[in-house]
């Protein structure tokens, strides 16, 4: 799953970054926190000027002067003053370079001037910060090329490849450059390698045939040729050049109108709307996001039966984040007829991120009928089961995943992470304790650092508190994580009411409810005594849920 980037500048968010708030804070930094409040308070009522007048006083104080500036930043953004706000950012990023937001900001600024290496910098570091999220380094490598620096856009898209494995998307983009250096053998050879692992992603052919045609090797380009008529006879390259310069409408016309007219085909109509899709996907921009609702909804209008239409839509909320809608379209498109791959992953995502775990297996399964070795298939129907229950059924493809992600480090590591839950789960003791221990090995990652920690004190022995603490608030984990990382650590102390505390700022944060989350947050309830607050809880974990029978089993035994 791509993460997507937030550029929510959402004023409670960013303060609640800053806002360290401490059961024993002293009175001045409770002083300086109230007047950044105030501040936006005089914002909100239309007093700009007054506003930045107190955030430019509260910017000499050092507790608050990141926090200071960068609304100052937003403010005078907001007013007109671009360069004043391309300033103050950038003192906020000296007075904190750890917090992501403040690159986001900066970006959104620097994307009205062009400032491409400026721009890929910003996403170079917040690769660092949060080296877990691919797009950050999709989008250092995209401005590096814009900047036309192909040995930093090459170096970026390698530090990706040793983060995750060499994918399609990383691998099309090092051809690419390989091309642009006239290195076309070095294409051929990146393109065949990820090719071996991943035979049933469309989009890997096309460029592997003009590539091999442009070096004579005829052999392959009707090998690969074939491979793509069989896995999809329909693909747009497949067709005649004729066919589709006739299909493409005139781009110079409105989109909408475009889309409107009869005579243009489906998918003319969706390439118009890829490039507008990827542009959100980098940039979020609600009015953009509005846009491309209103032409999906126009496209799903006339084409209600035709898969590639749900697809569209669906695509379109998965990259909004709202993945209910989402998972409802993929289904939709899966119905309707034959869909390529990523449909089918982007469904078990979006099935994941809410926690639709019937949903989940059942996709995973549908899709290795059709796509037998992909590694993400075993792994995601490995988690659906362990999720249900279904320990034994869980090991075994979990151990599948495994033997495909034998090169494949990064990924190797999360799903040793999930088999050490599964033995534990299915009481393969010897196993779970093999497994945790490569877990615990695993010291470049936080969240196996984590994870390693919170079962130490579930298995009752005691955890590395310094080694926990650290990586619970390390910058390359995001934000959601550590909220929900220590809301976790606190019911296994059970220190119930900062565990409910810290659940609700969860809530507040992802943005998507989850079951488990108000589940653990009822058996706060229960431990506090209360049990008119749990058994809400439940039932809020229960409409959420698919598989509502245990939730109401627990609900029925609350006196």
């Amino acid at each position: 799953m791509q993460k997507k980037i937030l550029l929510s500048f959402a004023i409670s968010i960013f303060l609640f970054a800053f806002a360290k708030a401490q059961e024993e804070a002293i009175p001045k930094e409770i002083k300086l926190q109230s007047d950044l409040i105030e501040a936006f308070k005089l914002e909100q009522i239309g007093k700009t000027d007054k506003a930045i007048e107190l955030l430019e006083k509260l910017s000499i104080e050092a507790e608050v002067r990141s926090a200071a500036k960068y609304q100052l930043a937003r403010l005078y953004e907001k007013i007109g003053k671009n360069e004043l706000a391309v300033e103050s950012i950038n003192q906020s990023i000296v007075a904190d370079p750890s917090n992501k937001w403040n690159y986001i900001m900066k970006i959104n600024l620097l994307e009205k001037y062009g400032h491409n290496e400026e721009i890929a910098n910003c996403y170079s570091t917040l690769s660092k910060l949060e080296p877990d999220n691919y797009i950050f380094y999709d989008n250092a490598a995209i401005y590096y090329l814009k900047a036309n620096l192909l040995e930093k856009t090459m170096s970026t898209l390698e530090n990706a490849e040793k983060k995750f494995g060499l994918s399609p998307k990383i691998a099309l983009k090092k051809s690419n450059i390989f091309v642009l250096q006239k290195k076309e053998k070095k294409a051929i050879e990146t393109l065949e390698t990820t090719l071996k692992e991943y035979p049933y992603h469309s989009e890997i052919y096309p460029e592997l045939i003009i590539l091999c045609g442009r070096n004579g090797l005829d052999q392959k380009v009707k090998q690969y040729s074939d491979n793509l008529t069989k896995l999809d006879s329909d693909h747009p390259f497949l067709r005649s050049k004729a066919s589709m310069e006739s299909s493409v409408p005139n781009q110079s016309e409105p989109i909408q109108a475009m889309i409107e007219k009869e005579e243009y085909s489906i998918d003319a109509k969706i390439k118009l709307l890829i490039p507008l899709v990827q542009k959100y996907s980098t940039s979020p921009d609600p009015q953009l996001l509005t846009e491309l609702k209103q032409f999906g909804q126009s496209i799903l209008k006339q084409y209600p039966d035709d898969s590639k239409s749900h697809a569209l839509v669906a695509d379109i909320y998965f990259q909004s984040n709202e993945m209910n809608k989402a998972k409802e379209h993929y289904e939709t498109a899966i119905q309707k007829g034959n869909v390529p791959y990523p449909v089918y992953e982007n469904v078990i995502i979006a099935s994941k991120e809410i926690e639709a775990w019937l949903s989940a297996e059942k996709y995973a399964n549908k899709a290795l009928d059709i796509f037998p070795n992909q590694s993400f298939l075993f792994y995601a129907l490995a988690e659906a089961l362990y999720n249900q229950g279904q320990y034994e059924e869980a090991y075994s493809n979990i151990n599948q995943a495994l033997l495909i992600l034998r090169n494949n480090s990064a990924k190797k590591m999360d799903a040793k992470l999930l088999l050490a839950k599964i033995c534990d789960a299915s009481k393969k003791t010897e196993e779970a304790q093999k497994a945790w221990t490569e877990v615990a090995n695993n010291t470049t990652s936080d969240i196996s650092i984590i994870e390693f920690q919170l079962n130490e004190i579930k298995q009752g022995k005691k955890e590395n508190s310094s080694l926990l603490e650290k990586s619970l608030n390390s910058n390359t984990l995001d934000k959601s994580k550590q909220i929900y990382y220590k809301a976790e650590l606190a019911q296994l102390k059970n220190e119930s009411e900062k565990s409910n505390e810290l659940l609700n700022q969860y809530i507040t944060y992802a943005n998507i409810k989850k079951p488990s989350v108000y589940a653990l947050m009822a058996k706060n309830y229960l431990k506090l005594g209360n049990k008119i607050e749990a058994k809400k809880n439940i039932e809020l974990a229960i409409a959420l849920s698919e598989n509502k029978a245990m939730l109401k089993k627990w609900l029925s035994e609350i006196n």
